[in-house]
């Protein structure tokens, strides 16, 4: 039996957290979540369209995940992060406490970490639709930046499940 590389089993945890997070909450778009419609609100989406298109962009996000798992683009983990922080973003914006979207952070933290622990990221056409490598050699440099943006994230994850235990949430008590 073959033994894994810590960094291939570093690798293989941020891909399999960051699948994981984007099928589970397109799950939840295709179940259609009543709340949601409040984000979709932002830009201008009345509710009856709210409904219509959550099954569509959840399908998407359990697509992105399943993509992930078995191929890792890097455009894919990319759009991850940035579709993390919009959706995360969103809740703030729609009038919740920002605690909501400070305990987001591993939406986008688990995608962003396999990218930098894959050298970062770069914005070229080349590099967005390379896969990445999880045996490929990584560097000291790549690791410690992963690390300190994993404590960064459980710091934020936990502040802001504590802030919003703070305030009362319902479904954290």
């Amino acid at each position: 039996m073959k033994t894994l590389a810590n960094t291939q089993k570093i690798h293989y945890s941020l891909r399999i957290a960051a699948a994981m997070c984007f099928i589970g909450h397109g799950s939840f778009g295709v179940l259609t979540k009543p709340i949601w419609c409040n984000y979709f609100a932002l830009f201008g989406i009345d509710t009856v369209s709210s409904y219509r298109l959550m099954p569509y962009l959840g399908s998407i996000d359990i697509l992105m995940g399943i993509i992930l798992l078995f191929k890792p683009f890097r455009a894919i983990a990319a759009w991850l992060v940035v579709w993390g922080i919009i959706t995360a973003l969103c809740r703030p914006l729609s009038g919740e406490p920002f605690g909501e979207f400070i305990e987001r952070a591993g939406n986008f933290g688990a995608p962003l970490c396999m990218l930098l622990l894959a050298g970062g990221i770069q914005f070229n056409t080349r590099w967005l639709f390379s896969t990445i490598d999880s045996g490929a050699p990584v560097d000291e440099r790549s690791l410690t930046r992963v690390k300190t943006t994993l404590q960064v994230i459980v710091f934020l994850l936990l502040a802001g499940h504590g802030w919003l235990n703070l305030l009362g949430k319902p479904a954290l008590l």
